[in-house]
This record gives C-alpha cells, sequence and structure tokens, in this order.
C-alpha cells in the first residue's frame, strides 16, 4: 500500500494495489518534442519541393510545343532550301557569331541530307533554365536544352540536339546538332 498527496483535493490518500505513476522526465519530453518538430519541418519541406518540381514541370510541359514547333519550322525550311526562313529561326546571338553563308551551305550543299523527306520530330529531353555568363556570345537568360528524334519518311530515324534562347517571348534556335544513320546518305 502506498501514500500520496492528490494534488486537486488537497487529501493525502492512499493508493492499495496501484503504483504512483511516474512522470515522464524533462529529458524525455523534450526528446519527444525535439522528434516530432524535426519530422514537422521534414514533412513541410518534402511538401514545398514537391510544389517547386510541379510548377518547374508545368513550366516545361507549357514550353514543350513552341520549343517543337521551332525545331520543326527550322526542319521544313531546311528541307525546301529556305536558308532565308531557316536563318530567322536563329537568335539574334547565333546569327552574330555564325554567318548566313554558313548556314546556306548547310541547308543548300551536301549536307542538305539532313532535312530531305522531313517529316517530323519528337523532343525526348527538355531543361528549361535560367542563365547568365560573362562571355557575351554564349546563350543568356532563358535557356532550353533539348534533345529529340528526327522521323523521315520510310521509317528512317535521326537525331537532333539543340539550344535554344528565349528572345522578346520567343524562342530562338541558338546551335542545333542533326545526326542521321548510314541508310539515309545516298
Amino acid at each position: 500500500m502506498e501514500q500520496g498527496y492528490d494534488r486537486p483535493s488537497g487529501k493525502f490518500t492512499e493508493f492499495v494495489g496501484q503504483e504512483t505513476p511516474t512522470p515522464p522526465s524533462k529529458r524525455t519530453m523534450n526528446w519527444k518534442k525535439l522528434f516530432f518538430g524535426l519530422l514537422g519541418i521534414i514533412f513541410l519541406c518534402i511538401c514545398l519541393f514537391a510544389i517547386v518540381i510541379s510548377r518547374a514541370r508545368m513550366v516545361i510541359i507549357e514550353q514543350e510545343p513552341f520549343i517543337q514547333r521551332v525545331i520543326t519550322e527550322f526542319m521544313e525550311a531546311g528541307e525546301r532550301k529556305d536558308v532565308d526562313a531557316a536563318y530567322a529561326m536563329f537568335s539574334p546571338r547565333a546569327q552574330k557569331i555564325t554567318p548566313r553563308e554558313q548556314i546556306t551551305t548547310f541547308i543548300q550543299g551536301k549536307t542538305h541530307v539532313l532535312f530531305e523527306d522531313f517529316e517530323s520530330i519528337t523532343i525526348t529531353k527538355l531543361v528549361i533554365s535560367k542563365t547568365a555568363n560573362i562571355d557575351p556570345n554564349a546563350p543568356q537568360g532563358t535557356v532550353a536544352t533539348v534533345a529529340g528524334v528526327v522521323h523521315y519518311q520510310g521509317g528512317v530515324e535521326g537525331n537532333f540536339r539543340a539550344i535554344l534562347e528565349k528572345v522578346d517571348d520567343e524562342w530562338r534556335i541558338y546551335g542545333i546538332n542533326i545526326t542521321i544513320p548510314p541508310e539515309k546518305f545516298p
């Protein structure tokens, strides 16, 4: 039999068959608060990270059709051997470092095979970022790094990699690289 003081009633009582409850130590309480506090912070960080990622993904999804249109128009201009239209797809920065004659040779020369029988493109990788560079000739501002597949008539497929930069709210090509399989060569 144990004795104890009942604080609410102010009486001294005897406990029969019960042990006096021992309050948790302050150290145990502090660890519990710390654990649940950290758990709450981690949960909050995960939620914020998910929101940021989903918003960034939305931006990329929203921009993909515009980027695809620019690359498709470039390929179509190349197929028509329309140097002026193809050159207009390049950003002013790219035009400054790439002479028009180089695009003429690219589209109307031996490499015209890259554009012949063009059907469509499929984007397989798209990364949009904000870029600043001390080199004034490097892409600046909102930049897209794109990779994908070029589809030609007859089921032939090639690949492309491109860098685009946003100029006055419009995507423009900074650089593009197109590769085709050997069976596409005459």
